[in-house]
């Protein structure tokens, strides 16, 4: 499940859009500079393109993540060329099961159970530690209750989520990568306006000029959120 909180800089412009397809099988959200991000989706997507070209059937995620690492170290060790300012979060599906792969501007690149990068993404972190020994025996609709829970603790207080600034993407074993659409958004919404937001959380604002410090160097700058997901559609 992958569950980006896409912000709107004012009311008159639209929503950024912080996550995409890059095969069938597979999707990647972003987290910092969107350009940069752009950049390496339509990377990643050729990569896909490539692979079903040369052999016939989709890119193992393992190869797409040392892809995508070895582009991103590329610029860390050559004059003349900055770092990608942004965070990545690979999701897919393959032979080997269901990944979710981190990446940071460093080139530093890692599978996950579940995970969280962007601004005050500690909040969902923590939420995801607490309840992760859920998440493999979850049905689809859980896990994305949980992701939306884990994602609105990161918000403030006067901010909620809507069907326009939240997106929701699946990929699994028999589903295909999928952005759903705002309509199939909200009912999703719906479900978790009653539930209490997550106590500790003054705690968590408390530390947030800390974690903003920190994540201002690694050129973190927007929410996102993503879960691990491993199931069978019946």
């Amino acid at each position: 499940i992958c569950i980006p909180f896409q912000r709107a800089q004012n009311e008159l412009c639209s929503h950024q859009k912080k996550i995409y397809e890059i095969d069938t099988h597979a999707g990647v959200s972003i987290a910092g500079l969107l350009s940069d991000g752009r950049i390496l989706a339509r990377f990643l997507q050729t990569e896909c393109s490539s692979w079903r070209w040369d052999y016939k059937q989709p890119v193992p995620i393992s190869s797409l993540s040392d892809s995508v690492q070895l582009k991103l170290q590329a610029n860390t060790q050559y004059y003349g060329r900055r770092p990608f300012g942004v965070g990545l979060l690979i999701a897919g599906y393959d032979k080997d099961g269901t990944h979710i792969v981190q990446s940071d501007p460093s080139a530093e690149v890692v599978e996950m159970f579940a995970s969280s990068i962007g601004a005050r993404s500690q909040s969902a972190r923590t939420y995801l530690e607490r309840h992760l020994n859920k998440f493999r025996t979850a049905s689809a609709d859980d896990l994305i209750e949980h992701a939306l829970l884990a994602l609105r603790d990161t918000l403030p207080a006067e901010e909620n989520l809507t069907s326009q600034n939240t997106s929701i993407a699946i990929v699994g074993k028999g589903q295909p990568f999928k952005i759903m659409d705002d309509s199939e958004v909200a009912p999703h919404l719906a479900k978790i306006s009653n539930t209490p937001r997550t106590i500790g959380q003054p705690a968590e604002v408390r530390r947030y000029k800390q974690i903003k410090v920190h994540l201002q160097k690694r050129c973190f700058t927007s929410y996102y959120f993503l879960v691990f997901l491993k199931y069978e559609i019946s």
